[in-house]
């Protein structure tokens, strides 16, 4: 039985580029945001037993709302994502994205990830976000959400910073929310049955 790993975010966050980079190792910011979802199949093996995993990818569009949510039905972890040079973007990580999947997957675990963290580095970035009366995200910023959403009803399991462009906290991302997912659905099932773990 494969595990449903879904990211939500607003359009344009980075969340196709984090699976693209990810899965295919290279990185493409041209593509066209996500319509709706799609689906993208993976194995990975976990102390040596190999685990399949259906990562969707949806769309931050308010036009696909309604859509979108079809998505959430057996969810095993959400990642919800924001961009770091978007700061506008941490009002609706509160107000929609955690909110949304609590009312649909009130127990489901969520991690809650930075995107295009290299764009710190980039003077233009900085000098318009300024002029906008803004400033990046930080690291700092990031971990406080985290750990107020920890606290309130998201019940948030885990913070990460990640760059699709240079790769930076990928692969951390997705092995270690994997190894969660697995280690989760195993204590379910020891729980209900009283025995060994899934394989």
């Amino acid at each position: 039985m494969s595990n449903k790993l879904v990211m939500v975010g607003e359009s344009a966050c980075g969340k196709t580029c984090l699976i693209r980079r990810y899965l295919e190792n290279n990185y493409n910011d041209k593509e066209g945001t996500t319509a709706s979802f799609y689906k993208k199949e993976h194995s990975t093996t976990i102390d040596g037993i190999t685990h399949s995993f259906d990562l969707w990818d949806t769309g931050g569009q308010e036009d696909y709302d309604n859509l979108r949510k079809l998505s959430y039905a057996d969810a095993k972890a959400f990642l919800v994502c924001y961009s770091v040079d978007q700061p506008q973007e941490l009002e609706s990580v509160l107000l929609k994205w955690m909110s949304e999947v609590r009312e649909h997957c009130p127990k489901t675990p969520i991690v809650l990830v930075a995107c295009k963290t290299d764009l710190r580095k980039s003077a233009q970035r900085r000098s318009e976000l300024r002029a906008n009366g803004y400033s990046m995200v930080t690291t700092a910023k990031g971990d406080e959400l985290a750990r107020k959403f920890k606290l309130r009803e998201f019940c948030v399991e885990r913070f990460y910073e990640t760059s699709s462009l240079t790769g930076k906290g990928v692969d951390q991302l997705f092995e270690e929310t994997f190894r969660m997912i697995v280690t989760k659905e195993n204590t379910k099932f020891r729980e209900r049955y009283g025995c060994c773990s899934i394989i």
